[in-house]
């Protein structure tokens, strides 16, 4: 089983980053999909914190990753 997919994870993040730099989009780990919103989104958030590629980002959103899935949670982050 995979890490995380884009075909079976439940919650899909987008980090929205400055002009010049590709929006980076991570998906929830599989083992998550029965724990709550709120768990994921937190553990998802606080690993993608440590990353160097933070200093790009204006804002980060947490999306149901079904089609046209509804936005969880958004953060502004400058």
């Amino acid at each position: 089983m995979a890490f995380a997919s884009k075909e079976k994870s439940r919650i899909k993040m987008v980090a929205l980053t400055i002009n010049g730099v590709d929006n980076i989009t991570w998906y929830s780990p599989e083992r998550g999909n029965s724990k709550p919103d709120d768990v994921v989104i937190n553990g998802m958030l606080s690993r993608f914190k440590t990353r160097p590629e933070m200093k790009y980002v204006n804002k980060i959103q947490f999306f149901n990753n079904t089609p046209g899935g509804a936005i969880i949670r958004e953060f502004q982050v400058r």
